[in-house]
C-alpha cells in the first residue's frame, strides 16, 4: 500500500561524501516515489535520508518528468 506525502528528504551517495535534495512524494515498505533536485544526476544507487531520521538503501528503478521509482533494497532502518 503507497502512503502519500510531500516530506523533504537528502539523497546520499558516494559514501556520504555527496547529497541531493529531494522530496519524498510517496512510499510504501517497498519503495518510494522521489523527485530529486536534479533527475539527470541523481545516481542509480543511494541512501535516501528522511527528516525523521529514517535511511532507505535505494536502487532507482525508473525516471520520468523529474521524478525517479526506487525500491529499498532492505526493510526500512526507522528509529
Amino acid at each position: 500500500m503507497r502512503h502519500k506525502t510531500m516530506g523533504p528528504a537528502s539523497i546520499s551517495f558516494q559514501n556520504g561524501n555527496c547529497s541531493m535534495d529531494s522530496v519524498v512524494l510517496d512510499w510504501s515498505d517497498y519503495g518510494a516515489h522521489i523527485r530529486p533536485s536534479d533527475v539527470a544526476t541523481c545516481p542509480g544507487k543511494f541512501t535516501l535520508l528522511t527528516n525523521d531520521g529514517s535511511r532507505f538503501d535505494c536502487l532507482v528503478v525508473w525516471r520520468h518528468d523529474g521524478r525517479i521509482g526506487v525500491k529499498f533494497f532492505l526493510p526500512p532502518d526507522r528509529p
